[in-house]
Order: C-alpha cells, then structure tokens, then sequence
C-alpha cells in the first residue's frame, strides 16, 4: 500500500502529510490557502461519536463532507470517506482510540496539524 511516500517512517499508517492532500483535495484549493480544516471536523465528529456512543460509520465523513460541500460544491464523497478513514487510521496509529485519549490529544493534534501545513504551504 506504499504510495510513494519516503518521508513516511511508519508503513503501516497514514501520516499528517496524508490527511492535509485529502483535505485539500476535497476543498478544492491549495494546500494551506483555507483556514477551514476538515481534520478539526472529523476529530470534533469522532469525540461525538465516542461521546454518545455511536457505532455509525458515516458520521465523521458525513460531517466532512458537510463541512467540504460548504467549501467546495464539487467535493466528493468518496473523498470524504478517505479522508475520515485515514483521520480514523491515523489516531488508531497513536493509539488515541478513546474520548478521554482524543480529548487530551485534540489540542496537540490539530497544532501538529497546523504547524505541518504551514510547512508545506511554505515549501510550496
């Protein structure tokens, strides 16, 4: 499943980089042009989620794709779901499957999150 990512250290996971294309994918702009950020949603949509208790599968890409529509009225849901599944994926990967675990996180993802977009807005 190596997509040609070198930076990537850990194989079995997505990393930030990952989560920022998909967003900019579904917002259809630049990367780092949008102060919006859907990773923000989907972690807001997945403390719901564990909150309440909800075993829903669409409800974080459905509030992605909510939140992209908004942006972007050509967003696609396919892009949606894989960018919920990779978000998904990337905090199993950091083990922050609970809402006590992602509550804690939250703040120090999303600066990891911004400070990575930054970068790459940056580089670009």
């Amino acid at each position: 499943m190596d997509r040609g990512h070198p930076s990537e250290k850990d194989a079995s996971g997505p990393d930030m980089a990952d989560i920022i294309r998909l967003e900019a994918k579904l917002l259809g702009e630049p990367v780092g042009e949008s102060e919006q950020t859907l990773f923000d949603t989907a972690l807001r949509a997945r403390l719901v989620m564990l909150q309440d208790d909800w075993d829903e599968s669409l409800i974080v890409p459905g509030q992605v794709y909510a939140e992209a529509v908004d942006h972007n009225p050509q967003a696609d849901a396919h892009t949606a779901i894989e960018f919920a599944d990779v978000v998904t994926r990337y905090l199993e990967k950091r083990g922050l499957e609970t809402l006590d675990d992602l509550l804690n996180w939250e703040p120090k993802l999303l600066n990891q999150y911004r400070y990575e977009k930054q970068a790459q807005q940056e580089s670009n």
